[in-house]
């Protein structure tokens, strides 16, 4: 089985595809502690590399302290290589803590596709198909599928909408978001979020700021997604 460190680092060097790629960033839509540990995974990352290091050398610079107790001036010089290295991690988790991310950044984490749901009902055999490619962001070949229904249920509207967007055919995915924001469904608050995102994606930085103000401004916004708004919003400003 890959371990939590293989798996980010298999999504940061883009080998991870399909139902992994999909099931991973939907993990990181929803698990904030699984979020927090991928962010500061890539911030050693990227830092060790930034200097041409690496975690073998780190370790192997750790071993050279133990094994080299006898001779004190190669001590000296592997134990001031290894506190070199210490501190450049701790800068590393400094800068990750005080960091604001960038537009691309928070869109790479919080645009994650919404499950899709498989009609039990009448639509269930066609409904599978349709399924299978969503998961597998064929989002082309789903919304060819979808559009074969005359009355979909809903329940499809959230996820048809990302699949629209990825598609490129954003007026669409905004008519399924506004119908449900409209109707006050049961999604309608993950439609606002995702009709912010879209507009962030559109680069109607007007529209994305006046979305997340909104989301903002409800008293039972989830602390997540309220902290996730104001980062865009600080963002957003930078591009102003």
């Amino acid at each position: 089985m890959i371990n939590q460190i293989e798996l980010f680092d298999q999504y940061i060097n883009g080998e991870l595809s399909g139902t992994k790629l999909t099931d991973f960033e939907h993990e990181l839509a929803n698990d904030e502690a699984f979020l927090q540990a991928f962010r500061m995974h890539k911030a050693l990352v990227l830092a060790t590399k930034e200097h041409g290091k690496n975690y073998e050398r780190i370790a192997d610079l750790h071993k050279n302290v133990k094994q080299h107790k006898k001779n004190r001036r190669r001590n000296i010089r592997v134990l001031s290589v290894a506190a070199a290295s210490i501190l450049l991690l701790a800068v590393a988790f400094f800068v990750f803590d005080n960091a604001e991310p960038s537009i691309k950044q928070l869109l790479a984490e919080n645009n994650i596709a919404p499950p899709m749901i498989t009609e039990m009902g009448i639509h269930k055999v066609d409904s599978l198909g349709m399924k299978t490619a969503y998961k597998n962001g064929d989002y082309p070949k789903a919304i060819s599928l979808y559009e074969q229904f005359s009355e979909p249920p809903i329940k499809w509207h959230l996820p048809m909408a990302f699949a629209y967007q990825k598609a490129g055919n954003f007026p669409e995915a905004l008519s399924l978001l506004n119908h449900l924001i409209t109707e006050n469904y049961a999604s309608a608050e993950q439609a606002k979020w995702q009709k912010a995102l879209i507009y962030v994606e559109l680069k109607d930085w007007q529209n994305a700021k006046n979305s997340f103000q909104t989301i903002l401004a409800k008293q039972n916004t989830k602390p997540a997604i309220r902290k996730k708004a104001k980062q865009f919003l600080k963002a957003i400003k930078k591009e102003n």
